[in-house]
């Protein structure tokens, strides 16, 4: 069986990105444990448009990040952000607001070098996808796009491969000790 580079190069970044044991956690947004739920204050509900809310929720889960006894998932992180500041304007997440729970906000970023270094880091990199107010959370690079998991996706563990052309901007999250 003939394997091409593409493919070899993302299959040995997987295998060092399992070893180092960071992959996102899959949430599907359409869950029915969680689509219904409103977002913050507002009236989107997670459904329809908190790709965000469940992407937070995936790198947190990724990371072995619980409130109390339970792994965040997305009906946890939408309340504690209400709880805790996290969200403006009714329902626009504040981005630096998940520092008491070990993630820290490193920065914005629209250079595709500088995502790539995040994930090789180990950082938790949520992706904006270009022309969509749609994220999802990039755990692997390869060498012209990013394996992600996306929320709108509900098969093969939400896994979903994005080129580098599809993506508008990447924000970054680094894991600190509390």
């Amino acid at each position: 069986m003939k394997m091409n580079f593409k493919i070899c190069l993302v299959l040995s970044l997987f295998i060092c990105i399992s070893i180092a044991g960071y992959i996102p956690k899959h949430y599907w947004q359409l869950d029915q444990r969680w689509r219904d739920t409103l977002i913050g204050f507002g009236s989107k509900t997670i459904g329809n448009e908190g790709s965000l809310i469940v992407s937070l929720a995936s790198a947190a889960g990724g990371f072995g990040i619980f409130s109390d006894k339970d792994l965040f998932d997305p009906l946890i992180m939408n309340e504690w952000l209400k709880k805790h500041g996290g969200f403006v304007q009714e329902d626009q997440v504040v981005w630096d607001s998940l520092t008491p729970l070990g993630l820290e906000f490193v920065g914005f970023t629209t250079d595709i070098k500088k995502m790539v270094i995040s994930i090789v880091r180990g950082d938790a990199l949520i992706l904006k996808i270009k022309e969509e107010n749609r994220y999802v959370v990039g755990y692997l690079a390869g060498p012209d796009g990013f394996v992600c998991k996306d929320p709108a996706v509900y098969a093969y563990g939400g896994v979903k491969y994005y080129s580098f052309d599809n993506i508008d901007s990447g924000f970054v999250y680094t894991v600190i000790k509390l």
